[in-house]
Parts: structure tokens; sequence; C-alpha cells
């Protein structure tokens, strides 16, 4: 995993360094439109208006980027907790509702308000644990 790992790593800075500077990107419309409202919304009376303002931004791939840094770590973490398909958190938030339905039946059945399974499903997990 550490060389596919650093693999991937060799493969976006070639991608970056070679690739991009090939292509002439620019903001999407989407995104121009929203900074030109977010620059009327507020007006800066000692700033000049730009006359490139109302023109598409060049935009350039960015490896300076958290995901891209933090690469070596995820394959530290897969080995230390495994991969995101080998558990769950639905366990977590069965407990969370079984304890808060118990706190307000305990308490006042005057504001119980909450939706609760009626297969069994949440007694068999309390169970369990």
């Amino acid at each position: 995993m550490d060389e596919v790992t650093a693999s991937l790593g060799d493969a976006f800075r070639h991608f970056s360094e070679e690739i991009c500077p090939a292509y002439n990107t620019k903001e999407l419309p989407k995104e121009a439109n929203a900074r030109r409202r977010r620059r009327s919304k507020k007006p800066n009376p000692t700033e000049k208006a730009e006359p490139s303002a109302d023109m598409p931004r060049k935009r350039t791939f960015n490896l300076r980027t958290y995901k891209f840094h933090s690469l070596d770590d995820y394959v530290r973490t897969i080995r230390w907790l495994g991969t995101t398909e080998s558990y769950s958190t639905t366990i977590v938030g069965i407990v969370e509702t079984w304890v808060e339905f118990r706190r307000l039946t305990e308490t006042s059945r005057a504001n119980l308000n909450i939706a609760v399974p009626k297969d069994g499903t949440l007694e068999r997990t309390v169970e369990i644990l």
C-alpha cells in the first residue's frame, strides 16, 4: 500500500507539472457569478473597480491542499482502524435513541415525540449490548 500511495503522489505531481500547464482552465460561470455577488454586497468606496473583475479567473490544479498532504496518513489509518466497509456507526445512533427514549419515558410521557422502530430492532440491539 505504501508503494501505491507513493506512485499516486508521483502521478499527481506529474499531472500538476506536465499536463495542467497545457490547458487553459478558468472558473465556472457559477463561480464567477457568486464572486460578483459577494463583491457587490460589500462595496468598498476606496477600491476602484478592476477591469478584469467581471472576467472568469484562471484556475490551476492545486496540490497544496490537506487531502494531498494527508495521503500518507490514510495508509496508516487504514492499517490501524481498517477500511470504512469494516465498521458501522449505526449502532451508536440506535443506542442514543434508546437512551433518549428511556429518559423520556421515565420522566414525562407528555413530551414523548421521537420515532422508535416497531419491529423490535432497537430492543434486540440493546439486549446484545
